[in-house]
């Protein structure tokens, strides 16, 4: 007849309110992934909403990327006021490289949906705007 094998509590490492504190920390993460995620696919469904116009429309001096100096800038000539350390926090999170430069591929994979149907919609689509010699403060407008 096998032994059976009493188990022994769990003992934790850290204590009780630190573990607490994780786990109140990890779920509010995925709350707030699972929120990016519905954001990025409704701006997806956006029929005329297209990656290429969306970085030429924040890419002001057409260099082909920005950093988060130039993006809290042109936050705020669109009237949007952000905090510095959440510019600078968002720069860090996409740059791949690390350079401190947003890169058109980088500012892709911070919009594109990790659903394969509605990431294939954004990226099938086509720029517009630049196209038609609309002004960047006139893109996506109706």
């Amino acid at each position: 007849m096998p032994q059976i094998q009493k188990q022994l509590p769990r003992v934790s490492p850290i204590n009780n309110d630190v573990e607490d504190e994780l786990i109140t920390v990890l779920k509010d993460m995925m709350q707030h992934e699972r929120e990016l995620e519905e954001a990025k696919i409704v701006l997806a469904q956006c029929s005329d909403f297209n990656l290429m116009d969306a970085f030429q429309m924040i890419d002001a001096h057409k260099k082909g990327w920005i950093t988060a100096p130039e993006l809290l800038d042109i936050m705020q000539e669109f009237g949007q006021y952000c905090h510095r350390d959440d510019v600078y926090t968002f720069v860090r999170r996409f740059d791949l490289d690390s350079d401190g430069r947003l890169l058109y591929s980088d500012f892709c994979d911070a919009f594109v949906p990790k659903d394969p149907y509605y990431s294939n919609v954004l990226n099938s689509r086509h720029a517009e705007y630049i196209h038609r010699g609309v002004t960047r403060f006139n893109f996506f407008m109706p």
